[in-house]
């Protein structure tokens, strides 16, 4: 499916509406990116004090992060940052957008 105007299509990718492809980058919540596979955060689709807390842990837009572990349903997401380790919960991680193609740094 296709979509877009003014030369900003994007379409909708046929994997159950999970990722959306624009320009060439495969967008999608961090919660359904693929784990050990680092990705590159878009944007942060949170109000100003989440986008706040998640900066001060080092995630913020151009940032590569490598998703460790999450469980199926429900609950925390783990995340190595840099040198850190954090863990942030499974709505927030549904909020911070990658790209799901894996990043090249």
């Amino acid at each position: 499916m296709f979509y877009g105007g003014a030369g900003r299509g994007y379409s909708l990718d046929s994997g159950g509406g999970s990722s959306i492809i624009v320009s060439g980058m495969h967008k999608t919540s961090l919660n359904k990116a693929k784990k050990n596979v680092k990705v590159k955060v878009l944007e942060i689709s949170a109000g100003r004090m989440a986008t706040v807390r998640l900066s001060a842990l080092g995630l913020r837009p151009g940032v590569s992060v490598v998703k460790i572990s999450s469980f199926a349903l429900r609950g925390p997401v783990t995340l190595k940052v840099g040198r850190s380790t954090i863990a942030i919960g499974h709505g927030m991680a549904e909020k911070i957008v990658v790209d799901s193609q894996p990043a090249s740094s």
